[in-house]
């Protein structure tokens, strides 16, 4: 569908106010939706130097295709496709529009960017080296400098730059009649009145309106031009030149007024000669070229020499910085802040928002920096501060509290985590739930409610989670539907267990909370039991999927954790050994169906640090361990190398008095590794984080086992890598000794440490 544009227009007096009369609106007889993509080339390298002999400048073109044909022989694959490519980008002579260039002016001196496309990262930066050197000592004619060619800025003179990727998709098709609702459903609501007393209209006044119909808007400016031959941009407004799609490339000229217009069109100049003669293009490169008098403008659509942003673009008409941590954002970032719930908020409203809002924008480009920095193990960047900072400034101008602001908190949230700065991450998220309370925005607040189960594990009961609705259980039917569900079971059970561990030792447990704890569980047994039912409906290979573990996952540490809520007792974990063992198996799955470094969510460190620190079945907690460490994963504020540090310490101090393993045993429990879990363990031993095996037929005694963990969040929050001798205190056992364990009573572990969404 289309308006149709063939219509009357006249200036009025104002010379700049066109009125346009006739418009028609002319539906499309077939529905069409674009469909756009892209295809990975490779990894590009890149490297940057000078060249200032003029000896060397005067030969240059000879000189870049010696080194590139001696390179070919190196690398027989090179500049055989589009996936092993070398590229010079020289500035001073045709960087910037390549074969469209047309100059051809000798400078004093050129700069030359080499970009190296290859199949790896590795490849990419082995090809990049070897060119970079032989443009460094390769010879040419008449040469007098010969300690070095190319003068190299940078250290290490090569710099890995990421995926290269290129447009493969971009067509419109068509639907069939009414397909387009199930591929964009709409619905709407009608919203009723609040019963609350009508606004009284604004009305202008007379006076007011006398204005509006008597004023007349300022004349525009023209500028006088000579009658004399003058350059183009002496008589043009407006000259830009503009991407039109991944492959199209838009030239634009804009004039002032109609005689200026008609004057260029008139004169003839710009044909399709003149074209092909500037941008070196034949007649089957020109798409369009136009004057559109309704504008006052010339046209011109020439295809592109490369697609936009592929191997050897020159301009894709944005920084680099900040089209890099975009790009990475959408390609990395997104896809595993999404999980497998979120897809919705983070590749789509997140992406929406930051086109429309800038402190979205800026939130979401330091999001893609901190993550970069994260998987590439880069030094940290300007870009992030810079961002960062802007986001600020655009929340702090802000006169009402709304969806972008609060969506760009959790995009300051996401960079904190990622920066292992917890103590931001955590106050970002109680300021996001302040700002939640004062408005009515709630599509974010379960959202919040499931940070707050993170915060809570470095000690930090959010006021979010007595908020919840104590509604009655209502049986899921979707995945979404029974993540949901469970936000809200695990919310009462936080408030029961807050309530139950502010009680010292000596005070007793209420019958209420009794009642609250039977009514919590019944809600879990219900709502597994319609988990198993949609997990049972999809199909076989969905069973397994990452989104049904990690919700199988967390049901069971609910499970154990409500049980056992109420007990002052460690001993009372030890009857659910079954229960750990198959949070260990579940969790084991999860690392091979989701391998990812980074989570947004609580997913499986959660659960196994749970295991390895209350389960004191030693093969089983040992398992957890090795997990943890196999999982080498970041989630929230939990880092891999620091929970299997803590939870090697747990190990260790607990079981400190057990009699060792008989060598039959220890032999048995390393016939059952696989292969992974083995390479993990001789890691994990070769750190120094192995506790010693002991004899599985006993568990640590009562006056062994951990309960407190005091200030152990402090050092967490701070990104500290703990050891528990940091945080737990220290006190005489029955011989006089010093040891690392905590008061016998005293508040267990943080109410909310076990629920790990």
């Amino acid at each position: 569908m289309h308006t149709s544009i063939r219509s009357s227009s006249h200036l009025l007096d104002d010379n700049k106010t066109v009125r346009v009369t006739g418009a028609e609106f002319v539906p499309s007889p077939v529905y069409q939706i674009k469909l756009e993509g892209v295809r990975q080339l490779g990894y590009r390298t890149i490297f940057i130097g000078g060249v200032r002999d003029p000896i060397l400048i005067s030969q240059i073109d000879d000189y870049l295709e010696k080194t590139r044909q001696y390179s070919q022989g190196l690398f027989p694959d090179l500049d055989q496709s589009d996936h092993c490519r070398l590229i010079y980008h020289v500035y001073g002579r045709n960087a910037v529009m390549g074969p469209l260039e047309p100059e051809n002016v000798a400078h004093h001196e050129l700069g030359i960017m080499g970009e190296v496309v290859a199949e790896t990262q590795e490849r990419s930066r082995t090809i990049a080296n070897n060119v970079r050197t032989s443009l460094l000592h390769m010879p040419y004619e008449g040469q007098l400098a010969t300690t070095g060619n190319f003068a190299s800025p940078l250290s290490p003179h090569e710099q890995a730059a990421g995926g290269v990727f290129k447009f493969s998709v971009y067509h419109l098709i068509d639907l069939n009649k009414g397909e387009e609702l199930s591929i964009f459903p709409v619905t709407s609501c009608h919203v009723g009145s609040t019963g609350g007393a009508a606004v009284e209209p604004v009305h202008l006044t007379e006076e007011e309106l006398e204005v509006i119909r008597t004023t007349k808007p300022v004349p525009i400016e023209t500028r006088q031009v000579s009658p004399e031959p003058v350059p183009m941009m002496s008589i043009a407004k407006v000259v830009r030149s503009k991407n039109s799609g991944p492959f199209e490339l838009t030239l634009d000229i804009m004039f002032d007024d109609r005689s200026s217009f008609e004057r260029v069109k008139s004169a003839d100049l710009l044909t399709n000669d003149t074209i092909k003669k500037l941008y070196q293009v034949e007649d089957e490169d020109i798409l369009v070229n136009m004057y559109y008098g309704p504008a006052l403008a010339w046209k011109c659509t020439i295809k592109r020499p490369w697609a936009q942003g592929s191997v050897g673009e020159r301009d894709t008409l944005g920084t680099a910085d900040e089209r890099r941590a975009l790009e990475f954002f959408q390609t990395h970032t997104a896809d595993q802040l999404s999980g497998h719930f979120d897809s919705a908020f983070w590749k789509s409203l997140v992406l929406q928002l930051s086109r429309s809002n800038k402190a979205v924008w800026h939130a979401l480009i330091a999001a893609g920096a901190a993550h970069r920095e994260l998987e590439t193990s880069s030094a940290q960047s300007k870009l992030r501060l810079v961002h960062c900072n802007k986001a600020i400034e655009e929340i702090k101008s802000a006169k009402a509290i709304s969806l972008p602001i609060l969506v760009a908190c959790i995009l300051f949230i996401c960079t904190e985590f990622l920066q292992g700065d917890i103590t931001s991450a955590v106050n970002h998220t109680l300021h996001g739930i302040g700002l939640l309370d004062t408005s009515e925005i709630g599509i974010l607040r379960y959202f919040f409610l499931r940070q707050s189960f993170v915060i809570g594990l470095v000690g930090h009961i959010s006021p979010i989670l007595h908020s919840v609705p104590d509604e009655p259980f209502s049986s899921p039917t979707t995945l979404p539907q029974a993540r949901f569900q469970l936000n809200r079971i695990m919310a009462a059970g936080v408030v029961l267990l807050d309530r139950s561990t502010q009680k010292s030792g000596s005070q007793k447990l209420n019958t209420t909370e009794a009642m609250d704890q039977i009514r919590i569980l019944i809600w879990l047994d219900k709502w597994k039991h319609a988990l198993d039912g949609i997990a049972g409906q999809l199909p076989a290979p969905e069973r397994a999927s990452a989104s049904v573990l990690q919700l199988n996952i967390t049901y069971l540490v609910s499970i154990v954790t409500l049980t056992t809520s109420l007990s002052r007792h460690e001993t009372a974990y030890d009857a659910y050994a079954p229960e750990f063992a198959e949070i260990v198996r579940l969790a084991t799955l999860f690392i091979a169906t989701r391998p990812i470094h980074f989570s947004f969510e609580m997913e499986i460190l959660g659960p196994l640090w749970f295991t390895a620190a209350k389960c004191r079945h030693p093969r089983v907690r040992r398992r957890a361990l090795v997990a943890i460490w196999r999982s080498r994963r970041r989630e929230g504020p939990h880092d891999w190398r620091r929970m299997a540090r803590m939870s090697a310490d747990v190990i260790a101090l607990e079981e400190r008095n057990l009699v060792a393993a008989p060598c039959s045993e220890r032999e048995g429990s390393r016939c059952a590794e696989s292969a992974e879990e083995r390479t993990a363990r001789l890691e994990l031993e070769a750190a120094g984080l192995w506790p010693p095996d002991v004899d599985e037929s006993a568990l640590p005694p009562e006056q062994d086992r951990i309960q407190a963990f005091h200030d152990l969040g402090v050092g967490m929050a701070e990104g500290k890598d703990v050891h528990l001798k940091d945080g737990l205190d220290v006190i005489q056992d029955l011989d006089g000794n010093c040891v690392r364990v905590a008061k016998p009573m005293g508040i267990q572990f943080g109410a909310v440490s076990w629920f790990c969404l």
